[in-house]
């Protein structure tokens, strides 16, 4: 097999985050046989969040329901410039 570099991977990644809060259903679900454990709610698709730092400066990106939750504990949160 070609090494990497050679089948024109640059070795360049990119990571992207998106960050929320909020609520969720978790749990198993199907059948005895064929049990799946998954993730149901708005709040965990963050890709809207994600796909937002592609035209930013920043890898990551956090909801405003974070930030509510983070001072909500009285923890100061980074208030951004700009607000999305």
């Amino acid at each position: 097999m070609e090494p990497r570099k050679n089948r024109g991977w640059s070795g360049a990644h990119r990571n992207r985050i998106g960050l929320h809060y909020g609520e969720v259903v978790v749990g198993n679900t199907g059948h005895a046989r064929r049990l799946e454990y998954t993730i149901i709610g708005d709040t965990v698709n963050c890709g809207r969040l994600e796909r937002l730092t592609r035209g930013a400066a920043s890898h990551v990106m956090v909801s405003g329901d974070l930030i509510a939750a983070i001072r909500s504990q009285g923890i100061e949160a980074y208030q951004p410039k700009t607000a999305l």
